[in-house]
């Protein structure tokens, strides 16, 4: 079995790697307007899109170079730091602040998450 799934296994992968965007690939003006874009509108209205969603933008945004104009983000963000926050939106409160420059002001509670252990959070 093994020996009649390497013939198609090699040309499977070098048509799959070819397809597929990598950090190496080329990106032209347009799609890195496009990108710019999307990123930017996400965060001038971040009512429209969910955390995760929000911390795509940010860390995007970060990745092209640009200087994000985060403001109702960061108000945004630090909502998101509410008592009773699961320990997700604290990742991506926290991760996607730092990639906007945002100064958050933790809750107590989340100020204690942030402290633990590693193995009490497993």
């Amino acid at each position: 079995m093994r020996s009649s799934l390497a013939p198609l296994l090699v040309p499977l992968l070098l048509v799959s790697r070819g397809g597929c965007l990598t950090p190496g690939s080329y990106l032209g003006e347009s799609e890195l307007s496009r990108l710019r874009s999307t990123f930017s509108s996400a965060l001038s209205e971040p009512a429209s899109v969910d955390l995760a969603g929000l911390h795509g933008a940010a860390r995007g945004i970060k990745l092209l170079g640009e200087a994000a104009k985060g403001d109702k983000a960061c108000k945004v963000l630090q909502e998101a730091l509410r008592e009773g926050a699961p320990l997700r939106d604290i990742f991506l409160a926290s991760e996607a602040a730092g990639a906007l420059g945002c100064k958050l002001k933790p809750s107590a509670q989340v100020t204690q998450v942030k402290t633990l252990p590693l193995r009490c959070l497993s």
